[in-house]
């Protein structure tokens, strides 16, 4: 039924640079459809796991693409429409992609037995008020705005607004927890190009001004999660993830920013240089490798909820239908004024003149969620989280440092990564090497672990010769207390069954704080040449025994190490001033961190108790 127009969006798609990375999705796609399983993960060498969306997203991109015989696409959908509804989950995405299928099958005058199945879908996917998460409330929202009626369409479009008004900073990025902000907001980047996508693929069901400026700002915003090299989303959860390459890709091709070669403008380098670092992640089997370390450590930096086909089908699904609609359809008109603004352009909110350094480098910056890039003429590009947030998992076992404050969580020096994103790491294997804990100095009091990451005291200042940030707070737990007893375990249980974990989340705003062990940070990054210091002051006014476990940590990209690599330790003995240096590894511990960029490693001085006063410790890097 839809070979016809699937073949006609090949033809205008050559030209496209996405089409290369369609089209070996696509093969792969069609190389892993079993009859009676559907999808098929090849990683697990099992089916999809069927509480996810990789069934959906397989049917629609097969569905545009095109499969090797006629009806490839319902395979998939019939063995989803199969599942016992107690196994199915992810049903606002469920619900999104149904609703997708049904968009492209009305707009070829489909079949009704085609459409038949799509209506039975949605009558499976019912959705809750709201969702831990917020793009997953975001996500309902849409949904709603789509199957909207022109009676309740307007009122519909105030409320997907009104998520989008509640849930970004003053400077347009998205929050994905808590559900009311407070000072500070949880903004993993992979979620902010969710928001900016669902944004505009809001715009191409309701055309309406009141999105225009919404979808602005979260396009502004990207600026601080975009490197030159390729890279983006490199803070919070789902670290450098294929999901938010789909999201970006789908966004600026449904803007008309971004899908043809010959079309120039500012985004087209970011297309360029995003499909080159994609095809470095291509698998032999035609999927591609869900972050940057996957060609050489396969799973690295993911998180549980991750898994290959599902990501690989959501990309597919929704790069073609931003391709389909543009190319079928008229660009929505709330959508032509929207531009891609350079960092470096004054109309852009993030660069505005008083974040701007009277220097040759750029510094842009959104103080509300704490995050700062630098940018400088010698090459190189830091990103920075100053404040710190509330991290969305607070667990008994793991340590999740994506979210701290007082560490740059991406660097880069021409095209080569010198710095990695953090990792979450589990709490075993960080007390047996302290050094995974990268820049977060981490602290042992008892039997529980602090670390220095969130800061009351933000400042930053600029000069012709560098950028100094310098951050002061108190020490906050990095993990639960364990509790034992059927009880605890069967409340937690059903939180993560019933709630998807929303009880353990609140947990993460009321993290215990160390008020007694105070920490001030000063962070230097130098404009003229490729180098940074980090000084770290900790205060300690209590009697407890406190350990450092990671004096001076800090974590590097082995590709290209620093040529001046100097840690130092300086304390009070007998009262004399003691120094202690570290150039270069005899006495550093070191350890190879789960990260979601090749070649990550984390350093750090040997464990060491803590003084009474202070304790003053420093890392100083020049490539």
């Amino acid at each position: 039924m839809l070979i016809r127009d699937a073949k006609s969006l090949h033809r205008l798609a050559l030209d496209c640079q996405q089409w290369e990375m369609l089209d070996s999705l696509n093969h792969a796609l069609q190389a892993n459809l079993r009859p009676g399983i559907g999808l098929r993960d090849p990683l697990q060498d099992s089916p999809t796991p069927p509480d996810h969306y990789g069934q959906l997203g397989a049917a629609l991109a097969l569905l545009i693409l095109g499969g090797s015989y006629r009806d490839a696409w319902r395979l998939p959908i019939d063995v989803w429409l199969d599942l016992p509804k107690e196994q199915l989950g992810h049903l606002p995405f469920n619900r999104f992609l149904l609703l997708l299928i049904h968009d492209v099958l009305t707009s070829a005058d489909a079949r009704t037995e085609d459409c038949t199945p799509i209506l039975h879908g949605l009558a499976r996917c019912p959705m809750k008020q709201r969702y831990p998460s917020n793009n997953w409330t975001l996500l309902r929202q849409l949904c709603r705005l789509i199957e909207a009626g022109p009676a309740t369409r307007q009122r519909r479009l105030k409320a997907f607004c009104a998520h989008i008004d509640r849930w970004t900073t003053p400077t347009g990025g998205f929050i994905d927890f808590p559900q009311h902000p407070g000072k500070v907001g949880a903004t993993p980047m992979t979620y902010h190009f969710k928001a900016l996508f669902l944004a505009v693929v809001a715009a191409w069901f309701v055309d309406d001004p009141a999105l225009t400026p919404r979808i602005q700002r979260l396009l502004n915003w990207i600026s601080l999660c975009w490197d030159d090299a390729g890279y983006i989303a490199g803070f919070g959860r789902s670290t450098h993830a294929l999901f938010a390459d789909g999201c970006l890709l789908a966004a600026l091709i449904l803007l008309g920013l971004g899908g043809d070669k010959e079309q120039t403008g500012p985004a087209q380098p970011m297309v360029d240089r995003l499909m080159g670092r994609l095809q470095a992640q291509r698998r032999p089997d035609g999927f591609y490798w869900l972050n940057p370390a996957g060609p050489t450590a396969g799973t690295s930096g993911w998180d549980d909820y991750m898994r290959l086909s599902v990501y690989n089908a959501w990309f597919a699904a929704v790069v073609a239908w931003a391709l389909h609609r543009t190319r079928s359809r008229a660009r929505p008109l709330c959508l032509l004024d929207i531009c891609f603004l350079d960092p470096a352009d004054a109309r852009n909110p993030l660069a505005a003149s008083e974040n701007r350094p009277g220097s040759d480098g750029v510094v842009i910056s959104d103080d509300s969620a704490g995050i700062i890039r630098v940018t400088s003429p010698v090459g190189l590009n830091l990103s920075v989280s100053s404040r710190g947030q509330p991290p969305q998992a607070f667990s008994r076992s793991s340590v999740e440092f994506r979210y701290a404050g007082g560490i740059p969580f991406h660097g880069r020096i021409g095209d080569q990564l010198v710095i990695p994103p953090p990792s979450r790491v589990p709490l075993w294997r960080l007390l047996e090497c302290p050094a995974l804990a990268g820049w977060t100095p981490v602290f042992q009091i008892r039997d529980q672990v602090y670390g220095l990451t969130d800061f009351d005291d933000v400042e930053w200042s600029d000069s012709r010769t560098g950028v100094t940030i310098t951050l002061s707070g108190s020490l906050m737990a990095l993990a639960r207390w364990p509790t034992g007893g059927v009880l605890n375990r069967m409340i937690g249980a059903l939180d993560w069954r019933l709630c998807h974990g929303a009880w353990a989340r609140q947990e993460a705003l009321k993290r215990e704080r160390v008020g007694s062990i105070r920490g001030t940070l000063a962070l230097s990054v130098s404009i003229d040449r490729p180098a940074l210091t980090m000084e770290w002051t900790i205060d300690n006014d209590t009697q407890e025994p406190v350990t450092y476990l990671n004096p001076a940590g800090h974590a590097l990209v082995t590709d290209l190490l620093p040529n001046l690599w100097e840690m130092q330790s300086l304390g009070h003995a007998s009262g004399r001033l003691t120094v202690q240096r570290a150039s270069r590894p005899d006495v550093m511990i070191s350890g190879s961190l789960e990260s979601a960029v090749p070649h990550a490693s984390g350093y750090c001085l040997p464990s060491s108790r803590l003084r009474g006063g202070e304790n003053r410790f420093g890392v100083r890097l020049e490539w």
